[in-house]
């Protein structure tokens, strides 16, 4: 593993107190921790354990953006039922209570909003019927739904934040995830102003393991796989194992577990090891694994690399052929380039 700073151990330790269910303190004893709290972004989760008025301002504004995303949230899931289109939440103030104990915890910034896929026209039709609009997005539209299977609207009057409807959690082809299952298999979450559907707590597993793979397992999606995974029984975790091997993902579920103990300590769940796959595969992985920084910027040699990892944990071996394919051709700024490029093209042949 890469080398940690006494700011980095500092705060894996504390963070793994937090996990274990401990009472633990933060003692932010100079600017460096505080700085790595915020980049982090687990300032609110620290506000509990640590003063300074700059960690309070931060879950005071944690609260108000939860309460913000929540009530967006419910107004969206009225329009799409209001059209018959069954949804859940995706991560958000759900996942912050169910898992981390209060939705001030773990901000969110956007809506994310599951269907099935069969359902995207109608729910299309349906945000767009309660005056949101699709785009004002950093990406074209069409890269979003090829690379990241969803699409975003955006509403100015009355101002939400960007909501995202998506109809599938991974490549359709090289996964075999059945988006209709988890969006009638869920439950219902109690929030700060009523409840939000969510994924059954075992979806929620391997939801957040394929989210810390596809982000180059970052700090706090370390922390979401680390809490959903000691929130599950021995059953919960027999179910979210069986789920990830039958949609070819179970090295991407092995690989969270492993990192979110390297990194906060604790043993392996048990019933886990199955998921790890075998030789070149699991060498590669590990490799890749080990030149992770804990807190900061993945470097692009890194990067470049886990665009081959994310097939490898993600695809079986019999898909591996055009999942890296997809992987290797995600280029957001390239498609944006072009995108505009077209766009100018276009623009300037109407025009003469």
């Amino acid at each position: 593993m890469t080398m940690q700073t006494a700011a980095e151990r500092q705060l894996l330790d504390w963070l793994g107190q937090v996990i274990a269910g401990r009472d633990a303190s933060l003692d932010l004893l100079d600017d460096g921790l505080e700085q790595l709290v915020v980049r982090t972004r687990l300032d609110a989760l620290a506000a509990r354990s640590a003063g300074g008025a700059r960690l309070q301002e931060a879950a005071r504004r944690a609260f108000a953006q939860s309460s913000h995303i929540e009530r967006a949230s419910t107004e969206c899931l009225g329009h799409l039922r209001d059209a018959g289109v069954e949804a859940v939440t995706l991560k958000g103030p759900a996942l912050a209570v169910r898992f981390w104990g209060d939705a001030a915890l773990r901000q969110s910034t956007d809506v994310d909003l599951l269907i099935a896929p069969a359902e995207l026209a109608p729910a299309i039709r349906a945000l767009e019927a309660g005056g949101y609009r699709l785009g004002g997005v950093l990406f074209p539209g069409w890269y979003e739904a090829r690379w990241h299977y969803h699409r975003t609207f955006n509403r100015a009057e009355p101002p939400t934040p960007p909501i995202e409807l998506h109809w599938a959690v991974a490549r359709s082809g090289l996964t075999r995830i059945d988006t209709r299952a988890i969006v009638a298999g869920h439950e219902n979450v109690r929030c700060l102003h009523g409840e939000l559907p969510a994924p059954a707590p075992h979806w929620q597993l391997v939801l957040a393991a394929l989210h810390a793979v596809r982000h180059h397992f970052p700090l706090r999606e370390l922390v979401d796989v680390a809490f959903v995974a000691r929130a599950l029984d021995e059953r919960g975790l027999a179910l979210a194992v069986r789920e990830a091997q039958r949609a070819g993902v179970g090295p991407a579920l092995y690989y969270s577990l492993r990192m979110s103990a390297l990194r906060f300590g604790g043993e392996m769940p048990s019933g886990v090891a199955v998921l790890r796959p075998r030789g070149a595969r699991d060498a590669i992985v590990r490799r890749y694994l080990a030149g992770l920084p804990v807190t900061g910027g993945v470097a692009k040699a890194t990067m470049r690399l886990g665009k081959v990892v994310t097939p490898l944990t993600t695809s079986s071996l019999s898909r591996l052929p055009a999942s890296f394919a997809w992987s290797l051709s995600d280029h957001p700024y390239l498609a944006d380039r072009l995108d505009r490029t077209l766009r100018r093209r276009v623009s300037g042949a109407g025009g003469a």
